[in-house]
């Protein structure tokens, strides 16, 4: 028990909110409770105390400082009020009734009486002391960073989330991991923690949980209010974050060539943009070239560790899936250099061919695509046609196979290729003769 802790308990107990009744007819003061409370909060925490950096401050500053102390102090003092009242219902639901008393209808009537004396549902009342019980049970240190002020409820819900299909050693151990690190700067950042450290600590867990979800993909629509209705759609985290730059582009499009007529705002343009491309009633329905940037240690790309990729500005994927990714035929890779702690340290220029890229190119090309070299493909290289210095893509119709001696040779200059369809090669002699190579049959044409 830290020093707010034990501020707040020493000031529940002066104003009598803990003890145990003598008489059903006793009560309490609730607001001079209340005022007791927050009077030893902000003495706990020194809100509202001279502060030396303050010293030179106007008086509006000082008074500024004044009310986000007050503000954050009240913070504090709410998670442990919201502790406590998960403390309350948790102890309700482990309470035996005597002997005497029906004991097989206590569970049932509990919440019912709760219920009454609260002004709530029984149904929210049961969920409450379910959840309450869950969270005493499983995630106690949780509880109690909430109670003295460590985190806040936002953040204790999101740690309940993500343990939730995990067994209870499991649990304990995501828990340990994620309080160690305290709450970190907003509550979106403690999430992916959370997320984060799931995946880690339970890898083919979660392996398999990213599969389930990804085959409960489905699309709903909800119909709301005054004429409106929510279309909604659950996706593979990288399709959704395509899909919605593909319709952030053409919004900016749009928005960049309108004229002064167009009121619409951004987030209208949004949804039109959206109807427009799925019912083809307007002209966005042209190719679109959209890089989704997942983020994957290269030792989980390698398949020595099960550490999550991210995709950056979504979140954490589990490891096999970020794997099974980066294996797509339409996939690039880029190195990022970090230190030992994760700062990126530098990124490559240089985008490499995927291992489903380089299997596709070998089986295709077979042999060094110079005129009259038959070197066998485990013996090439993997040559960017157009240049990845010039912008040259990393692409199965950018691709080719050289020898190493053809491939310094193309490079140094003299003979010029291009590749004009995928897997065919037009060389240009340094005297201008041109040379088609095309990739190998693996079927012999029928002659008839």
């Amino acid at each position: 028990m830290d020093q707010f802790d034990s501020s707040m308990a020493r000031a529940s107990t002066a104003a009598g909110m803990d003890s145990e009744p003598q008489r059903s007819d006793v009560s309490f003061d609730l607001v001079g409770a209340l005022h007791a409370i927050l009077a030893e909060a902000i003495a706990a925490t020194g809100a509202g105390t001279a502060r030396s950096d303050l010293d030179q401050a106007t008086p509006f500053l000082r008074r500024f400082r004044h009310r986000v102390d007050r503000y954050r102090t009240k913070l504090k003092v709410l998670g442990w009020l919201q502790a406590g009242m998960m403390e309350d219902l948790s102890a309700i639901t482990h309470m035996n009734p005597p002997r005497e008393s029906a004991t097989g209808t206590f569970d049932e009537l509990a919440p019912e009486d709760v219920a009454i004396e609260v002004g709530a549902s029984a149904t929210s009342v049961a969920r409450d002391m379910t959840y309450a019980r869950t969270i005493t049970d499983r995630l106690p240190h949780t509880l109690a960073a909430l109670k003295n002020g460590a985190i806040d409820l936002s953040r204790l819900r999101s740690l309940e989330r993500a343990v939730r299909p995990l067994n209870d050693e499991l649990a304990a151990a995501v828990e340990s991991r994620v309080l160690e690190g305290g709450p970190r700067p907003t509550q979106g950042a403690f999430a992916d923690a959370c997320r984060r450290t799931v995946q880690r600590i339970d890898p083919d867990g979660s392996a398999e949980r990213a599969r389930s979800r990804r085959a409960a993909r489905r699309v709903w629509v909800r119909p709301g209010e005054e004429g409106s209705s929510t279309l909604s759609a659950l996706l593979p985290a990288e399709d959704a974050d395509a899909c919605y730059r593909r319709v952030d582009q053409v919004t900016r499009e749009i928005v960049a060539a309108r004229d002064t007529h167009d009121e619409r705002t951004t987030d209208q343009i949004r949804a039109d943009v959206v109807v427009d491309l799925l019912t083809g009633r307007a002209e966005h329905g042209r190719p679109f070239s959209c890089e989704v940037q997942v983020v994957v240690p290269v030792t989980t790309l390698l398949g020595m560790s099960s550490e999550p990729g991210e995709i950056p500005g979504v979140g954490t994927i589990p490891g096999a899936v970020a794997r099974e990714m980066a294996a797509r035929p339409g996939s690039t890779w880029r190195r990022l250099l970090t230190d030992q702690r994760g700062v990126l340290l530098d990124v490559s220029d240089r985008r490499h061919p995927t291992p489903a890229q380089v299997r596709h190119v070998r089986a295709r090309d077979r042999t060094c695509r110079m005129p009259g070299c038959a070197r066998r493909a485990i013996h090439c290289e993997l040559d960017h046609t157009v240049p990845d210095a010039v912008g040259g893509r990393t692409a199965l119709d950018n691709l080719g196979l050289l020898c190493r001696r053809h491939h310094r040779m193309r490079h140094r200059g003299g003979w010029q290729i291009s590749q004009p369809r995928e897997g065919v090669f037009e060389w240009t002699t340094t005297l201008g003769r041109r040379i088609t190579v095309t990739p190998p049959p693996y079927l012999e044409p029928e002659t008839s």
